[in-house]
């Protein structure tokens, strides 16, 4: 978001001001990091002397030696897949379901891991002969929910981990298209149990989604099954979602969280206090119950958002990850054959084919379009509005899916944030951005970024001055301490209690800002001598940008996976992004239902 620019929101106001720094002239100072001083919380100040002491090289070898022993060379994948950046479902499912205390103690405990991990696979399981089971009576004390269209119970968390998979409209899709999703889903949970022990032995489930050729692999499998499942969706399958997945990455994922929520507070009350109204002879109040009910499916999908702003590879922020990518490439010596590459001329030659359009690279850097990667965004989303509010009202730049939602070209066009370039008007720039987030080879960049932390983990701290580690994909209770567990799924039972207050009293005291609180903002930067905890903003500008130069890029530039990606897969949607929106599927005739736990949710 540009800074400075003022957002509006039905009469509310907000405002979104750059961060300005001091920089150090040279930028190579090598003098000792400062110790960590205990319950230290970082100020301006702060920032500017860990600049002055350490420097960019020294920070930057720091990541360099963790990425040198942490993580072996050609991480960027294998076999040529493309990269895809999401929380495991498990993980998403289990912070929807799972209280607090419990998983905390399932990230120290291999033993009550595997208990966790165990009523999964048995939740799971319920499901497998028959998707459409109603599960109410065998597990009452799980939140389960109806979606309207295809009348399929879903889990809380599970509704949670469909929001990588479809898009915000999963109310109103048909059985056909959420089926083949969820099952293959819920096949892929049931599963985790083993893996903790080394085995991947899998049972198909009824109805699920398949990928033909492709399920030998088991990392492009499942991939390429919710692809093939979800092709009629058009721009908005799987692949294409992918594509545009930036507001699963802080910060955006902090600002697509808030809407969500926000809409789901608002039917909350509009449940309350229609409860409360005066009733005609003759009328129901089924409508009052749907509010309820759309306040849990919106709440349920949005908070997927929220479980991502605590994994340690969604704290990269993805579209400026995508744009420093195209400015490396676009220094690198062009040489007549880049498949010998490294290995030959000694170090990488620009890559000339399954490439973005010379467009796309000349038009889609950091220099050339500063407002695409949400800069401005790195504060608290006190004032979010909603997704309803953006797609009709919104004229500033966005997420690219939330851009996407918006109703008009006009908004898509602004919510993009392109700006107009050098005999290029602002429409152009605007397609080249299309071309942009469809470009394989420029997600990958992301997605080597993304995989590197998600298994190393960070330690982060919070606005609450909390200091924890937290994993990423795959490693949230391996990865993650207690502490770290605990806060992602406290965040997520905050968010439930603040609906769940709304609709009973129609008030709550659990605000955006009070969970905005306890997701990670800061970056431990250092070794056990000493450093400081870096905002995020910083730690990416100062210390990121230098090692995705010197360590991440060259990887994906050199690697094999890249060479045969661009040769078989050069866009992430074939024939690219179309700019017009979906239309509004039909309205089923019957609606869905839910089930409240009667214990508190809490815990």
């Amino acid at each position: 978001m540009a800074g400075g620019m003022t957002l509006a929101y039905d009469g509310r106001t907000r405002v979104a001001r750059p961060v300005t720094r001091p920089r150090n002239a040279s930028g190579h100072v090598t003098a000792p990091l400062p110790a960590r001083p205990e319950g230290h919380a970082l100020t301006p100040a702060g920032v500017v002397q860990l600049q002055r002491s350490a420097g960019n090289a020294a920070v930057t070898g720091l990541l360099a030696h963790r990425h040198r022993h942490g993580r072996k060379r050609g991480g960027t994948g294998g076999g040529g897949r493309v990269t895809v950046q999401r929380h495991q479902s498990f993980e998403h499912t289990l912070l929807g379901n799972t209280t607090p205390g419990r998983l905390s103690d399932a990230a120290v405990s291999r033993d009550k891991r595997d208990h966790l991990l165990t009523e999964l696979a048995r939740q799971s399981n319920f499901f497998k002969q028959d998707p459409a089971a109603d599960p109410r009576g065998a597990f009452p004390d799980v939140q389960w929910i109806q979606l309207r269209g295809s009348k399929l119970w879903l889990s809380y968390g599970e509704l949670s981990a469909m929001a990588d998979y479809l898009p915000a409209g999963i109310d109103d899709l048909t059985r056909d298209v959420v089926e083949p999703v969820l099952q293959r889903m819920r096949r892929m949970s049931a599963a985790e149990r083993f893996k903790v022990y080394g085995m991947y032995g899998e049972d198909s489930f009824e109805g699920e989604a398949e990928s033909g050729a492709w399920e030998f692999s088991q990392k492009v499998g499942p991939e390429k099954a919710m692809d093939k499942a979800t092709a009629d969706l058009g721009v908005d399958r799987y692949f294409g979602m992918v594509s545009r997945n930036a507001c699963h990455f802080a910060p955006e994922s902090w600002h697509r969280w808030a809407r969500f929520h926000e809409a789901a507070s608002d039917l909350a009350r509009a449940y309350h206090y229609g409860k409360r109204e005066k009733v005609p002879l003759g009328s129901s109040d089924a409508a009052h119950e749907e509010n309820l009910r759309q306040a849990w499916v919106t709440n349920g999908y949005g908070d997927h958002f929220l479980q991502d702003s605590f994994a340690s590879g969604h704290l990269v922020n993805k579209t400026l990850v995508m744009q420093w990518f195209v400015d490396y490439v676009n220094g690198l010596a062009s040489k007549w054959w880049d498949l010998l590459g490294r290995m030959w001329w000694g170090d990488d030659t620009k890559p000339w084919y399954g490439m973005p359009s010379d467009e796309v690279m000349e038009n889609m850097g950091t220099r050339q379009q500063p407002n695409l990667a949400g800069q401005g965004d790195y504060r608290r989303p006190t004032d979010a509005g909603t997704p309803g509010m953006d797609q009709l009202l919104g004229d500033t730049p966005t997420d690219p899916q939330t851009t996407r939602e918006r109703l008009t070209h006009e908004g898509r066009v602004a919510g993009s944030g392109v700006v107009v370039g050098p005999g290029r008007s602002r429409e152009q720039n605007y397609q080249a951005y299309l071309a942009f987030l469809n470009s394989s080879f420029l997600q990958m960049a992301s997605g080597a970024v993304h995989d590197h932390f998600n298994e190393t983990g960070l330690d982060v701290m919070n606005d609450r001055g909390d200091k924890m580690k937290v994993g990423g994909d795959a490693t949230l209770l391996s990865a993650s301490d207690s502490l770290g567990a605990q806060r992602a799924a406290e965040a997520e039972q905050l968010s439930k209690q603040a609906i769940l207050d709304l609709s009973k009293t129609g008030e709550t005291k659990v605000t955006i800002d009070r969970i905005a609180e306890l997701w990670p903002t800061k970056v431990w930067q250092g070794n056990h001598t000493g450093g400081l905890y870096v905002p995020l903003q910083n730690w990416h500008e100062d210390v990121l940008h230098e090692f995705c130069r010197q360590k991440i890029f060259p990887d994906v530039v050199d690697s094999l996976s890249s060479k045969v990606a661009r040769a078989g897969q050069s866009e992430m949607l074939p024939g690219g992004i179309s700019d017009e929106p979906l239309p509004a599927p039909p309205m089923p005739k019957d609606l869905g239902d839910f089930v409240t736990p009667t214990g508190d949710p809490m815990g």
